[in-house]
């Protein structure tokens, strides 16, 4: 069944699809035809790229227009209700702008003119190379960049949103480390001991793409005289909001993927080896830029294992989304630049962990514009894992194709 959250970003990819756009004025000239055309009909760039596209006028429209002027705009706006003082509610709104740049089309002779009475204008753009945020929508602020053209003398204006991505490289050395934790209880229950219990997981790196898998390795020793509940696995999105004086903070948490196994026995050890934590299509990490940033966009994986009648006992893993693929080291050149030719990636629509932000600012001209970012996403990958067998000793390594990947997979027994 199609959740709600599915059936918005099918709506508003269809709005995009189509390039519905918003009339804010208009003049007693009837405009027969006015488009918006990006070269990439995604819409989606990375920092240091160009945005190409084309405005189309119908022939009537153009002799009488005097420039055509096209405003790129990156900013963020975060609005929410602040709770803290009893009885009171203090409403948050912060924003920040990115990027701001602008370019007039004021010679309209030069258009490019079709068949069919349409005359075309290109235009073109190029994104900062430094650090953006990138494109993030989500329920109490958004980091949106668009493109306004306006039409002069005062005939159309028009918002046409579009993703940015910053450059996150998850083969970078800082990513390619297993990250590892270790955590420990004992379980009681009044004046009664029944046993301690632990927990040791790793995985093998802290930067993933969209389309790839988490190998989440794990050994949960019970020696409790009683029944523990099975282990689980968890991507988490953490979503910061803070004020400008950094004083107000709102987090909000998402559990994007899950993957978990039978209860473990009094007295026994259960050893997850690669069991694979696939990364859905959602937005990259955001916490890298300026440190002062509106909103942050944070991830880990988290480990835990069930205790009846108590919290369970967790680890967290920080992890990267990241937006340019990994390649494993032992793959030859030329394999790579084949796989490049062959496109092992495409833009795709966020489908989790982003969300419809409903507001707009009149003060910031932040215009309120349903959308839905995309992110890069890896086809057919193919994980390299590695076989564990204790904490320091690795046997070999194996591949597995994503065909064999499973909705749900179970751990084995020790």
């Amino acid at each position: 069944m199609m959740t709600s959250n599915q059936l918005k970003i099918d709506m508003i990819a269809a709005e995009q699809k189509a390039g519905k756009v918003k009339m804010e004025e208009t003049c007693e000239h009837q405009i027969t035809h006015f488009a918006v055309r990006f070269e990439r009909k995604c819409r989606s760039f990375f920092t240091g790229e160009c945005i190409e596209g084309f405005i189309d006028v119908d022939v009537n429209t153009s002799r009488i227009l005097e420039d055509i002027a096209l405003l790129f705009r990156g900013e963020t706006l975060a609005c929410w209700q602040d709770n803290e003082e009893a009885g009171q509610q203090n409403t948050m709104r912060v924003h920040r702008s990115h990027w701001k740049d602008e370019m007039i089309i004021s010679d309209l002779s030069h258009g490019t003119e079709s068949g069919n009475g349409i005359i075309s204008f290109p235009f073109k753009m190029y994104l900062p190379d430094g650090k953006l945020p990138s494109s993030f929508e989500s329920k109490f602020g958004a980091v949106r960049y668009w493109l306004k053209v306006s039409l002069s003398p005062g005939t159309v204006n028009c918002q046409y949103p579009f993703t940015v991505l910053e450059k996150i490289n998850v083969n970078d050395k800082k990513y390619q480390k297993s990250v590892s934790s270790f955590t420990e209880k004992m379980i009681c229950w009044m004046c009664f001991r029944y046993g301690g219990i632990s927990l040791t997981a790793n995985i093998d790196r802290s930067a993933y793409c969209p389309g790839e898998a988490i190998a989440v390795n794990c050994r949960a020793h019970n020696k409790a005289n009683k029944e523990m509940g099975g282990l689980k696995a968890r991507l988490v999105q953490t979503i910061q909001y803070q004020s400008e004086d950094n004083n107000k903070i709102k987090e909000v948490e998402v559990i994007l993927k899950a993957i978990g196994g039978n209860r473990i026995q009094r007295n026994h050890t259960k050893v997850w080896d690669n069991q694979l934590l696939w990364v859905p299509s959602i937005p990259p990490t955001n916490k890298d830029g300026d440190p002062n940033d509106i909103i942050k966009v944070l991830y880990h994986v988290q480990i835990s294992m069930e205790i009846p009648n108590d919290a369970d006992l967790t680890l967290k893993l920080p992890v990267t989304i990241g937006t340019i693929p990994w390649k494993d080291n032992k793959t030859s050149q030329i394999q790579q630049q084949e796989e490049e030719k062959d496109q092992s990636w495409r833009f795709m629509k966020c489908t989790d962990g982003s969300d419809c932000f409903n507001r707009s600012s009149k003060r910031y001209q932040f215009p309120m514009q349903p959308f839905i970012p995309s992110t890069i996403f890896v086809q057919d990958y193919h994980p390299f894992l590695q076989k564990q067998v204790n904490n320091n000793q690795t046997l070999q390594r194996s591949k597995w194709k994503n065909d064999e990947r499973q909705p749900l997979l179970q751990p084995r027994h020790a």
